[in-house]
């Protein structure tokens, strides 16, 4: 290998929502309860020797400070694993974060939040799960044949930054969103050898919103765009919730169904039930663009899931937020 360069992305979910903290940093804390677990599963590709996977968990905490009862102080933790290559890149982090949503009005309908965000970031290198010219013969590629690499592969650590803001106005039957966020803020350096090669800036903005449908049901909308200096992408997408236990916030239950699309990229068809204070989501990305010719047409299936917790009733709360389940 004569270069020391990792030339890699950043992880992505269709289900966006259900991974916030890979998104903006802001939007840590802003739910209806006292603590949020969430988690994704993605595997991309079945269809070629070595499919793609991934997968996030993330818990979330809102702080009971001395502050106003309306504004909302939140930390967060976010774990994130990607495999590709049967295993020959590995890309793992951990990461903190912490959050502040302060009430714009009287009665904490509208807040205007911010976001930091810290996370250990480790990428693994390993060529023994990978084939090299010197391996191939007649006949194919022989891995017991030696790679004439001068290593066995290497191994990146570095710490990366996040920062963002949003602006929520939840008022339960109509809720609105838009924030913006910055990733990659110190543009770590990905080259192993001794050479520069820095990570680019990504810029998201991001926004949505919750109608109700008659007395029970809502319609969600949501949009993200994604930009560096060598990539972009645009998601839009629309679920509709049908209530089907006739009681609201965390107690109702919804069977929710819709479409998001990735400009020039996938469909994303998705199925969702919430029961309660738990959420599931499953979705398939049906490809769209030119990387058919090397799946067969197909895409990612993903598995997505969100657990509500409250407080000890016993003890004092924090005020709810006056929304519905959101699909940030």
């Amino acid at each position: 290998m004569k270069s020391g360069t990792v030339q890699s992305q950043d992880v992505k979910f269709s289900q966006y929502f259900t991974s916030p903290l890979t998104v903006n940093p802001a939007l840590c804390g802003l739910y209806n309860g006292q603590y949020r677990l969430m988690g994704n599963y993605r595997n991309q590709w079945q269809e070629i020797m070595y499919p793609y996977t991934s997968a996030t968990f993330s818990a979330e905490s809102q702080i009971h400070a001395k502050i106003s009862e309306d504004d909302i102080l939140a930390v967060g933790i976010n774990g994130l694993t990607d495999r590709s290559n049967n295993g020959g890149l590995r890309n793992s982090s951990i990461s903190g974060t912490i959050s502040f949503h302060k009430a714009l009005d009287m009665e904490g309908i509208s807040r205007l939040g911010v976001g930091l965000q810290a996370a250990y970031v480790s990428k693994v290198v390993d060529y023994s799960k990978m084939t090299f010219e010197p391996q191939f013969t007649p006949i194919g590629y022989d891995i017991s044949l030696p790679t004439n690499e001068l290593s066995n592969g290497f191994t990146i650590n570095y710490l990366d930054y996040s920062a963002g803001i949003v602006y929520s106005y939840l008022s339960g039957d109509f809720n609105i969103y838009g924030g913006a966020s910055v990733s990659h803020i110190s543009r770590p350096n990905e080259n192993y050898s001794g050479f520069t090669s820095k990570l680019p800036i990504r810029y998201t903005i991001h926004g949505g919103a919750s109608v109700a449908v008659g007395q029970l049901n809502t319609l969600y909308v949501s949009l993200m765009h994604m930009r560096t200096s060598l990539s972009n992408q645009t998601t839009v997408g629309m679920v509709y919730g049908i209530n089907f236990n006739g009681l609201e916030d965390n107690q109702s239950n919804e069977f929710l169904f819709g479409t998001w699309l990735r400009l020039n990229d996938a469909v994303v068809p998705y199925l969702g039930l919430k029961f309660g204070k738990v959420n599931a989501g499953l979705s398939y990305d049906i490809t769209t663009s030119k990387v058919t010719i090397g799946n067969n047409g197909m895409g990612g299936i993903e598995l997505s899931m969100q657990v509500l917790l409250e407080r000890d009733p016993d003890r004092e709360t924090i005020r709810k937020l006056k929304c519905k389940f959101t699909m940030f």
